[in-house]
């Protein structure tokens, strides 16, 4: 219930108002035109790489080029140039000339003076002198037979064993009888090793030291085989275990006899 402005108004208005489906259309129009004038301004051949511009780089230049080089230099034409169009003709500096000179001379050899040989073995005698040598008479030696004399043991006790380590504190019952060996030199003592049970038998033996001769340490190993001890006590319970198995060294200390002499000493007259 207004007047009659008021009526007039209002329908001006809502022709000024868009509505919804005014302002999609509008959108869609302006997105069409734009895609248009893309596909229309825009490049349509492939994407081309786009060069880099060259670096500056150095090169080694050739003599043949060294002409085209000069071509640059400003003080080409200026002053006296060996590459200007005059410098052929009066600026290269000839080059000298050297001939060596040719040997012609003659060898020439040393010659021999023959007053002058053996002129430093004469001086040497002049100041040398010679000294005297001196003999002195003596008389013959008197040749006699040596006297040999009795052959004697190169030691003086027979030959000995004796029993070290934990198998010492048994008894031996049956110690061998040791003979002297004939040797040239003096023999060193043969160690065997043995393993003896509760029955006092021998086990093992094993050589752990030679005497030099061979006869001799076969005849201590064969001795320490047959070799008998005391038996432990209870050893019938025992003989099978190992803590009835004792270790004991048996060293033989032999007599070195001298050589018997091959060739007898003459009879005396």
């Amino acid at each position: 219930s207004g007047g009659p402005g008021e009526a007039m108004s209002r329908p001006a208005v809502e022709s000024q108002a868009w509505s919804r489906r005014r302002w999609w259309g509008m959108v869609l129009s302006l997105f069409a035109l734009q895609v248009g004038l893309l596909c229309w301004f825009g490049a349509r051949g492939p994407v081309q790489r786009r060069l880099v511009s060259p670096a500056p780089r150095l090169q080694l230049v050739s003599p043949a080029a060294g002409e085209l080089l000069a071509l640059t230099d400003p003080t080409l034409f200026v002053h006296g140039h060996p590459q200007s169009f005059a410098g052929v003709e009066w600026m290269p500096i000839p080059a000298p000339k050297y001939e060596p000179p040719t040997w012609s001379e003659p060898p020439r050899w040393l010659s021999l003076d023959a007053q002058q040989l053996g002129a430093d073995f004469r001086r040497f005698v002049q100041t040398n002198r010679p000294f005297a040598f001196s003999f002195s008479g003596k008389p013959e030696a008197a040749l006699a037979v040596p006297h040999l004399g009795d052959l004697v043991p190169a030691t003086a006790h027979p030959s000995v064993v004796r029993v070290e380590g934990p198998l010492a504190a048994r008894r031996w019952l049956n110690p061998p009888a040791l003979q002297g060996w004939e040797h040239s030199d003096l023999l060193t003592n043969s160690i065997v090793q043995v393993l003896v049970n509760g029955d006092g038998f021998v086990v093992s033996q094993v050589l752990l030291g030679t005497s030099g001769l061979p006869q001799a340490d076969s005849a201590a190993l064969e001795s320490a085989r047959l070799a008998q001890f005391e038996p432990l006590p209870s050893a019938g319970e025992r003989e099978t275990s190992m803590a009835s198995m004792e270790l004991g060294d048996l060293i033989f200390e032999w007599q070195t006899l001298p050589l018997s002499p091959t060739n007898a000493p003459p009879a005396k007259p």
